[in-house]
């Protein structure tokens, strides 16, 4: 892993990633606008791009879009994917199983809810859920606490374990099952902290469950169908579609007047029902049954703790200023000139990885997808690390703090 360098009293770069122009996907322009015009956040130079590139290289000969698979708490849908055909006509068709469409159910709730985890309070003390040791195939053996957007997925596991339809639409947007909800969310003794942002994660959910239930048929499934039968085009348009039609994963800003685009859990939907449904990697590929042209036109998903290994791998560099706010525990509105900043800086720094990515493997490209699935996991082991006192005395920098339901 790279080491953090030091950095200098002011905010200098070296380096000036060109602006990306009518790139497809507005979220990765509004980056390169915000980024251009940052104060306090920078790319560091293309050097370290490379370098950065080149520490990931061995990762992803091992790390892919099943890797989403291996995760032992997620849900998984049948073990031959869904498929697309065309009987008649000049739409596909998209078949799923009842084991598929509870797999679906499950993501897009989860999407629903993966924001703001963080917490001031230590390993113990946080909010956190017991469930199975090794999640689904563990079950009825040994628990654990788990945290986090960990936690999350304990939570509507155990649900799940104990027949509660927590994961379908027209039991999560009834207002007489929120009472029930809120005590699923509890925590598990020793902790002395409460899920964050409860009261704003029912109401996403009555307000998601509504849609479904009322346009879709009931399910992120009905949703996917008409998607597909209605040929609305890949990946990016899935996404677009969302964030017309779900408020609650609209994620979006103003800078220097103008409207900027995030989108990171209308992305992160979409880039989890591409992964959990992925083929076996083959020789030709084996075409994606929903998004047979790819997830290549996504960004990462901008949150917090991506970022900050951004910065332990040296591919982002803070200004004096914004360390110090870090250092304080500052907490950063959503949607301020900061926060766009650390955001934008994320983006444009996988997007640059990418592209060195790309050279060094002979033109294949890598999904920025795939990069950011990456990414958090490191952060994650490293933050792991840290915690045990291990990482040989290096200071990994604190994550930015903002409590929002975007992120």
């Amino acid at each position: 892993m790279l080491r953090r360098k030091s950095l200098s009293t002011t905010m200098t770069s070296s380096f000036s990633p060109s602006l990306l122009r009518d790139h497809p996907n507005p979220v990765i322009n509004s980056a390169y606008k915000i980024h251009a015009e940052a104060k306090h956040v920078q790319v560091t130079s293309p050097s370290q791009v490379k370098a950065a590139a080149q520490a990931l290289l061995p990762h992803l000969s091992t790390y892919s879009p099943l890797s989403w698979k291996t995760q032992p708490l997620h849900l998984l849908p049948s073990p031959s994917p869904c498929s697309t055909l065309q009987p008649s006509g000049p739409f596909p068709t998209l078949k799923l199983s009842p084991t598929d469409k509870e797999a679906l159910d499950w993501i897009f709730f989860v999407s629903s809810l993966n924001f703001s985890f963080w917490s001031e309070l230590p390993s113990g003390q946080r909010w956190g859920v017991e469930w199975c040791e090794n999640g689904w195939e563990g079950v009825g053996g040994n628990r654990k606490r788990w945290e986090g957007y960990w936690g999350l997925l304990a939570v509507v596991n155990s649900a799940l374990e104990s027949s509660h339809p927590l994961t379908t639409p027209s039991f999560y947007s009834s207002p007489s099952n929120a009472a029930l909800i809120r005590t699923l969310f509890a925590p598990t003794p020793p902790s002395t902290e409460k899920a964050p942002l409860l009261g704003e994660r029912l109401a996403l959910l009555q307000q998601n469950g509504s849609i479904l239930c009322e346009r879709f048929g009931g399910s992120w499934a009905g949703f996917l169908e008409g998607f597909v039968k209605e040929s609305r085009g890949g990946a990016l348009d899935l996404v677009k579609e969302i964030v017309s039609v779900f408020e609650g994963f609209r994620d979006e800003g103003v800078w220097e007047g103008e409207k900027v685009f995030f989108w990171k859990r209308a992305q992160i939907l979409v880039a989890e029902t591409w992964a959990a449904f992925h083929p076996p990697l083959t020789s030709p590929p084996t075409p994606h049954p929903i998004f047979p042209d790819g997830l290549g036109d996504l960004s990462m998903f901008p949150d917090y703790r991506v970022p900050q290994h951004l910065h332990t791998l040296s591919l982002l560099s803070y200004s004096p200023h914004l360390l110090s706010l870090l250092d304080s525990h500052t907490n950063f509105p959503h949607g301020s000139p900061i926060e766009m900043e650390i955001r934008a800086g994320s983006i444009v720094a996988i997007e640059e990885v990418r592209k060195a990515l790309k050279e060094m493997r002979n033109g294949e490209d890598t999904e920025s997808v795939v990069l950011d699935f990456l990414i958090w996991d490191l952060a994650k082991e490293k933050e792991a690390e840290v915690a045990k006192g291990g990482g040989e005395g290096e200071k990994v920098v604190e994550c930015h703090r903002t409590r929002s339901i975007w992120y």
